[in-house]
């Protein structure tokens, strides 16, 4: 909790109090070592985990509105990487006069409008769920788009993923919405694309917690990293030896918190590999 001059990597069991251990950090960063609020970040899986954060931060440390605009502080952000990655995009639109799709959480008939004209018939909830799942995998993998003819041992027959996904991607095109996936994309191509965007990112949060951290894709990673990196330094290192970590002194201060061997998303491609 005391250690924010450099990474760090909880290793704990279910239910030992690695989420307390977040919440009690961000208080210690804000009160004991005078770390603005506004430079502190903590990401976590869903929006009612980062919810309950807040509201735990808020019950310890007496942290109420009133308090925050006769102190004139402001609440840490405790978001989702999708939330985070939402309000950068969309930032970048703003600055840089760029016209963004539509988000659509929920494109489930956009898929299966691409099924039916690629394949054929109208797809189980199996079948879609499948296919969307394998889309996903892909994506976040960040190995690339489907490619030809796989075979889908889940649903019993082959389905040629390189044509649906062409024709998914066409069709979010024509109808200028994109996916949670085109979302974690757009805000990682804007990262590359505009340095000095990334970089006011960089400046803001400093200080950077991650809960759950095993469940973070390879593309959820690499976002973390940009943001966590400056001037293209890699600084997010972390070495486990049973149990023991190894900090290397960084520009930015993230807390990893996984729960060991416990890689819950298999279908986002996520896996310890990526803490080490």
């Amino acid at each position: 909790m005391r250690c924010v001059s450099g990474p760090s990597l909880i290793l704990a069991v279910p239910g030992s109090g690695k989420t307390t251990a977040i919440v009690a950090r961000v208080g210690y960063m804000m009160y004991c070592c005078n770390i603005s609020s506004s430079n502190i970040l903590t990401l976590t899986y869903t929006r009612a985990a980062a919810k309950e954060m807040l509201t735990r931060f808020c019950d310890k440390f007496e942290f109420s509105q009133k308090k925050m605009n006769r102190q004139g502080l402001k609440a840490p952000a405790f978001s989702t990487i999708h939330s985070l990655c939402y309000a950068f995009i969309r930032d970048v639109a703003k600055r840089k006069g760029i016209s963004l799709p539509t988000l659509r959480p929920n494109s489930e008939m956009f898929l299966r409008k691409a099924y039916i004209e690629v394949l054929g018939g109208n797809p189980s909830e199996m079948e879609l769920r499948t296919v969307a799942q394998r889309l996903t995998q892909l994506k976040n993998s960040m190995d690339g788009t489907a490619s030809g003819v796989e075979e889908m041992s889940e649903i019993g027959f082959r389905i040629d993923m390189g044509a649906l996904d062409h024709k998914y991607e066409e069709i979010k095109r024509r109808e200028n919405i994109m996916d949670f996936d085109d979302l974690l994309i757009t805000a990682a191509r804007y990262m590359d694309e505009y340095a000095d965007m990334l970089t006011l990112l960089q400046q803001q949060y400093k200080y950077i917690n991650v809960d759950e951290a095993q469940d973070t894709s390879r593309l959820q990673h690499s976002i973390i990293q940009k943001i966590a990196t400056r001037y293209g330094w890699w600084v997010m290192k972390t070495r486990v030896y049973t149990g023991s970590v190894r900090r290397i002194q960084s520009r930015c201060y993230p807390l990893m918190l996984p729960t060991p061997e416990r890689v819950f998303f298999i279908w986002r491609i996520t896996t310890a590999q990526l803490l080490k």
